[in-house]
């Protein structure tokens, strides 16, 4: 590659075009503030729970937990009784 005409940047600009985000799982929950919210109620209900635990660890990773994982942690955090 030595054409003096090659532009790095519009190389790269080219490959991510068109790349989006892909769509989160239906029943997701992605908001920050709410799931730092359950995540501290449910840790501080069960302090030991590798559950809770792995569901952190996947919402660090992956931004978003599932319906399923929202309703096991609203259960254990017992939300029905702190939100109500």
């Amino acid at each position: 590659m030595s054409n003096g005409n090659f532009d790095l940047e519009k190389f790269r600009n080219h490959l991510v075009e068109g790349v989006t985000e892909p769509p989160l799982p239906e029943g997701a929950v992605a908001d920050p503030e709410e799931l730092e919210d359950l995540f501290r109620d449910a840790f501080a209900a069960k302090p030991n729970s590798d559950f809770i635990s792995s569901v952190y660890d996947w919402w660090e990773k992956n931004g978003f937990i599932t319906a399923n994982q929202y309703s096991a942690l609203y259960k254990i955090a017992d939300w029905d009784i702190q939100h109500e």
